[in-house]
């Protein structure tokens, strides 16, 4: 991509940008798997044509099957080189993740949540299996299911509800592999049985809610971002100049104001930070400037953002 970005600066003399015209950040490379972004269609069309150009240079060409095209509050298309038309669709696939034209995450994780469901059910009878030791089946469910639904989901924002369906999910694989039966057999089909609840279960496997451990991923992403130098471009995609959100720097449309991920999970980490008594600063208002200088002071003190915000805490605590 080194020699498009030559090409397009000698030939558009402007890169197309998404966040940031004095960081401009228009591609996404792993391996083979490219992502391109502009503005607007006709810039990324441009950068598709450069990617077209440049690689036939090397004896290269694209696999037009498989190239998509997703476009967000526009109808605009666009083409190859040659005049065909890009595939255009609502939701893409990633590395993995599932990309919509609402920016939302929830389609990615409701994709993950039922893969481990289905996964979960076709080892049932492994997890049921008297001569296999629990501490076992719990490795298994720590090395397979934990990263299945959480992995590279650190920048996603998880509503209330995505929190509560993590939970859910968790604490059903706990009961298939400790054999415990659902509070609803025990308190009304069989009275005489003793009910474990979700606490118990909890201290039975040392394991915390999925939540929590989400949550504590977050943070630690969050740490990190809020660490990076201005120059940096996780730090620069999310905040501005001002130390402001850039979600909060662009236009607002109509309705009720849209959640946001550095919003959300900065909210929950400054509360996270604030259960550990005392807590000499005031909340913060995020959507003003500097308005996260306090959590980056915090931040800092590596030892510190560890112990009191990053760390999973657990219903016992």
């Amino acid at each position: 991509m080194h020699d498009v970005e030559q090409l397009m600066q000698q030939n558009d003399q402007l890169l197309p940008w998404v966040h940031s015209a004095n960081h401009p950040l228009f591609d996404l490379v792993y391996a083979d798997d490219t992502v391109l972004m502009g503005q607007s269609a006709a810039a990324v069309e441009r950068a598709l044509h450069h990617v077209q150009n440049t690689a036939e240079q090397y004896n290269l060409k694209l696999n037009l099957a498989k190239c998509e095209y997703m476009s967000m509050n526009a109808s605009n298309s666009i083409a190859f080189a040659d005049g065909t038309q890009v595939k255009r669709k609502a939701q893409v696939k990633f590395l993995g993740a599932m990309l919509t034209a609402d920016a939302r995450s929830t389609a990615d994780f409701r994709a993950r949540i039922a893969k481990a469901t289905a996964g979960l059910e076709k080892l049932n009878k492994f997890l049921q299996h008297t001569d296999i030791d629990t501490a076992w089946k719990i490795k298994i469910y720590k090395a397979v299911f934990i990263p299945m639904i959480l992995y590279g989901m650190e920048s996603a924002h998880l509503t209330t509800q995505n929190l509560q369906e993590l939970d859910i999910f968790h604490y059903e694989a706990m009961r298939k592999i400790y054999k415990i039966k659902t509070t609803y057999f025990t308190q009304i089909i069989n009275p005489t049985a003793h009910t474990y609840k979700n606490k118990d279960i909890e201290a039975m496997s040392n394991i915390p809610p999925l939540s929590q451990t989400a949550l504590s991923l977050q943070f630690k992403f969050l740490g990190h971002i809020l660490r990076c130098s201005s120059t940096d471009l996780e730090h620069n995609i999310c905040f501005t100049s001002g130390l402001a959100s850039r979600a909060q720097d662009s236009s607002q449309r109509r309705g009720r104001p849209r959640e946001h991920w550095l919003e959300g999970v900065s909210l929950k980490a400054w509360e996270q930070f604030c259960s550990t008594p005392p807590c000499p600063w005031v909340m913060p208002q995020f959507h003003l400037p500097w308005g996260f200088l306090q959590l980056q002071r915090i931040a800092t003190d590596r030892v510190r953002w560890r112990q009191l915000v990053v760390l999973p805490p657990t219903s016992r605590a």
